[in-house]
């Protein structure tokens, strides 16, 4: 039988919460993933925007389609 911080085998809310919360930190206005702390000196010592950069996001694959 699950315990009550579990659900079938599934992680507990309370345990879920608090490692999002350690695998990210707030960098500015931007929560970001604790892995790209080190990397961001080097981005703002090279990176340089111009007027004709075109900026493109959007959701990562998930499914299987």
């Amino acid at each position: 039988m699950a315990s009550p911080g579990e659900v079938s085998g599934v992680v507990g809310i309370t345990e879920l919460i608090s490692a999002r919360d350690m695998m990210r930190v707030r960098y500015g206005d931007f929560w970001l993933p604790e892995m790209f702390l080190p990397g961001l000196d080097a981005v703002h010592a090279r990176f340089e925007p111009r007027p004709s950069d075109v900026f493109l996001a959007s959701f990562h694959k998930a499914g299987t389609i």
